[in-house]
């Protein structure tokens, strides 16, 4: 479990006692030394996202349709297990040029919740990977960002979370990795060349295998990521700009983040990502972005306060911070995301998939 202080630390309430780090480095280095090569056999450029049951396909189709709007033609792949899909939600995906994969043809023995992420990039028949969360409205046609020699020279780009991990969590000794003063990574968006990254791929995904340490001490598949790629020394670019929080005030003039806005290499906004209220969950024609607040470039007074409610968990940024009108930054976007989600929910099918959905969840 962790707790998201006011100063920016991530803490957590997990001990490893030495005798348990080293069992655990071993049990690593054993893994390291076996990591087959690189095999030849991934081709091409491609998005890909973990999308299943009806929260997720619900965001990826409100994404995929904006992501097509900005022009991307890059091939996607979908990626579920099982009955997470619809026959019919598969059909409505491959309107967009979307391929829907199922992770039973690949690997069913283990993989659950965040384990999804890594297994998709790892499995996917693209060599260059532009991974995006389903819940992740891009503004820009993604594929620019691999144009940049940030990527071509590390073959990785991360962005960076709210949170600090601070020195005592037993992190940087398992992994052994110097204390360095850096965001957590956010990985609701990655660039990953598998072929210069191949190694480093799969020491993450053996991370999240190891999910019963490792989930202890890092927030879910997120550092799972860079702790790979800074425990085997491989460079990535990591953007500068801290995320900003976009939300709207409450009738009590709180303000509940509720979607990150991360940055591209220039500092301009790239993504929207509504980590803490799904587009499934967002009620018809209902309008959640009215402001975002980010600190000033020099602010000495930074304050994060991670909220829970009763409807989602809310973050709030607080200190030296300027709020801004999301209409006036983006114009209507939420708009067009809502006729999105507008158009599934009146489809058939779908309100099919919902029923079946929250049928077989009780």
């Amino acid at each position: 479990m962790s707790t998201f202080n006011k100063n920016g630390n991530r803490e957590i309430f997990y001990y490893m006692t030495k005798s348990l780090i080293k069992q655990v480095q071993r049990e690593l280095n054993r893994f390291i030394k076996n990591i087959e090569p690189y095999p030849n056999k991934f081709k091409e450029k491609g998005i890909v996202m973990s999308v299943g049951g009806i929260k997720y396909f619900t965001d990826a189709w409100v994404s995929i349709n904006m992501l097509r709007e900005t022009g991307c033609k890059l091939p996607i792949e979908v990626w579920y297990k099982g009955n997470e899909l619809s026959s019919e939600c598969i059909k409505s995906f491959a309107k967009l040029n979307v391929i829907c994969k199922d992770f039973n043809d690949h690997d069913n023995s283990f993989l659950f919740g965040y384990m999804f992420k890594p297994a998709a990039i790892i499995y996917s028949r693209f060599k260059e990977i532009i991974f995006i969360d389903a819940d992740n409205i891009c503004l820009s046609d993604p594929e620019e960002l691999s144009y940049s020699n940030f990527y071509k020279e590390t073959g990785a780009v991360f962005w960076p979370d709210f949170w600090h991990t601070p020195v005592e969590n037993p992190i940087w000794d398992l992994m052994k990795v110097s204390f360095r003063q850096m965001k957590e990574q956010e990985s609701g968006q990655m660039l990953i060349n598998k072929e210069t990254c191949w190694r480093e791929l799969n020491l993450c995904m053996q991370l999240n295998r190891m999910n019963n340490i490792f989930y202890k001490i890092l927030l879910g598949d997120k550092d799972t990521f860079r702790f790979a790629w800074l425990s085997l020394g491989k460079a990535f670019h990591y953007i500068t700009k801290e995320p900003d929080s976009c939300g709207y005030f409450t009738n009590e003039n709180n303000f509940n983040g509720m979607t990150m806005i991360q940055y591209d290499y220039d500092g301009q906004p790239f993504f929207l990502h509504r980590n803490l209220l799904k587009f499934n969950a967002t009620k018809d024609n209902e309008i959640c972005w009215t402001h975002f607040k980010q600190f000033h470039m020099d602010a000495k007074a930074k304050d994060y306060l991670f909220v829970p409610n009763n409807r989602h968990n809310a973050m709030d940024l607080q200190g030296d911070v300027e709020t801004f009108s999301f209409k006036d930054k983006f114009g209507d976007l939420e708009l067009h995301c809502q006729d999105y989600l507008q158009n599934i929910r009146n489809q058939g099918f779908y309100r099919e998939f919902l029923f079946n959905s929250y049928f077989f969840n009780e």
